[in-house]
Parts: C-alpha cells; sequence; structure tokens
C-alpha cells in the first residue's frame, strides 16, 4: 500500500490536531489528489519522526523563504516522489530528495548541468546513463533543499560530480541522495533515513 491509498486529507479536518502544526493546511491547499495525499504523508512520517526524537509532535514546524521546513531542536528534510515520503535526520543542515529511475532528458542536461557535469552522463549509454543522470539531479535537490534556496540558481553553476559532502544511495527504482553541511557527515552513521509507502518503514 502507497500513499495513493491514504484518504484525501480534505476529507478529514480533524487531522489539523493531528498532523505537525500547519501541515494539514499545507496538504488540503494542493490542487490534485495524488498530492494532497503526498504532502498528508509527509505529515504523518514528520509525526512519527518528532517523536522518535524526542520533540514534542505540536512544537511548530515553520517553513524558509523557499518553503524548506525546519523546527526547533531538530534537522530534517522532507521529499516524496511517486507513492513514496522520505525523511532525512541529521545532527546538522541536512536536504534530501528521492527520485525514480527514469529516463534520461538529453535537453534537460544540457540546460541544467555542467559541462563536466553532461560528460560524465553522455559518456555511457543505457541505463548506466539513466543512473547517472537521476543522480546528479538528485544530488541538486538536494544541496539546495539543504541551503534553503530551493531551484532560484542557476544550476548549471551548481556542479555536484564529486560527491563530496552526499550520501547516495538506491531502493528498489528510486534514487535517494541526502545533502550534509559537513562531507564528513555524508555517511550511514551519520544519516537517518525513513522512506515509508504509507504502512511500510524502512530505517537506517
Amino acid at each position: 500500500m502507497g500513499t495513493r491509498e491514504l484518504e484525501d486529507p480534505r476529507e478529514h479536518p480533524e487531522w489539523a490536531e493531528l498532523l505537525p502544526v500547519g501541515r494539514w493546511k499545507k496538504a488540503i491547499s494542493l490542487l490534485q489528489p495524488e498530492d494532497r495525499k503526498n504532502s498528508a504523508g509527509a505529515g504523518w512520517l514528520l509525526r512519527y519522526v518528532l517523536w522518535e526524537e524526542g520533540v514534542s509532535p505540536e512544537a511548530p514546524v515553520r517553513y524558509g523563504a523557499h518553503g524548506k521546513p525546519y523546527c526547533d531542536g531538530m534537522h530534517f528534510n522532507l521529499s516524496h516522489s511517486g507513492e513514496y515520503v522520505l525523511c532525512a535526520v541529521g545532527e546538522r543542515e541536512i536536504g534530501c530528495d528521492i527520485q525514480k529511475i527514469m529516463p534520461c532528458r538529453p535537453a534537460m542536461v544540457r540546460r541544467f548541468f555542467s559541462p563536466e557535469e553532461q560528460e560524465y552522463i553522455f559518456s555511457v549509454e543505457g541505463r548506466e546513463r539513466d543512473i547517472r543522470f537521476i543522480t546528479i539531479w538528485s544530488r541538486k535537490e538536494s544541496l539546495l533543499k539543504r541551503t534553503g534556496e530551493g531551484l532560484t540558481r542557476d544550476l548549471r553553476q551548481v556542479c555536484c560530480l564529486s560527491g563530496e559532502g552526499f550520501y547516495d544511495t538506491q531502493c528498489g527504482e528510486y534514487k535517494i541522495c541526502v545533502s550534509c553541511e559537513r562531507a564528513e557527515d555524508a555517511g550511514e552513521t551519520c544519516v537517518r533515513l525513513i522512506l515509508v509507502d504509507a504502512c511500510l518503514a524502512v530505517a537506517r
């Protein structure tokens, strides 16, 4: 069962009292039912993470200028793709991204990737090219989510080819990337990931 199996949060106003502060309103503001369910699923996941980290579920979750959520006493970031919702928790500022592996889009690579990244991606073909494309894109997203900038910079200037400061992993057909404030934090011992499909939790 994935987040598609969740009920529409618009049908459950009582969730406003159960989800982290502001999450229900954020979820019901979205136009598409799938987006509303994913947003609510992220809220349920965040509630669980707050509890696990010893932070009150009633603690206010605020949002930065570009929508990055933050909560006093805890560094975390949320992402979702398809039916999956991901939360990354770290000791310092952190950003995460999950993307389903899809065919490489050459026009997108030429528009948003640095020359070095383009060479890295176009030097292989087939499945390996797809994975390299998604990996670099996911690194860019996670980095800009960590800094709170969002997609406001020229992505060609955000070169993530070295992988320094990133923790990459793969779950089935999905690529996961975490951007850490310090390079030494980008490892399994420093990054905690929780990936859910609404009923199954995998934690590291």
